[in-house]
């Protein structure tokens, strides 16, 4: 499931002014009706920060748009997860 979409500048943005777990966490809860786990959280946390050291490289384009290629978080289902190891 995709719960947020944004440009490479949009998503620096929203890391570096704004808690990007908790912009996702918003868009979570509106997208599904519940709340993560604290632990789904820091891991999302952890992830968010390493996505956007990545996306700091010059090498990739400020501009995404134009041509359709956007940031987006998909999140898998952590009941299938579990569910899974059972």
């Amino acid at each position: 499931m995709i719960v947020y979409q944004s440009t490479k500048t949009q998503f620096l943005d929203d890391s570096d002014n704004r808690k990007i777990e908790d912009v996702i966490s918003s868009a979570y809860v509106q997208k599904t009706g519940r709340y993560a786990s604290e632990a789904e959280f820091r891991s999302w946390r952890g992830s968010l920060q390493q996505m956007a050291r990545v996306l700091r490289d010059r090498g990739i384009s400020d501009d995404m748009s134009p041509s359709g290629r956007r940031f987006a978080a998909r999140l898998n289902s952590s009941i299938r997860r579990h569910r899974g190891n059972q």
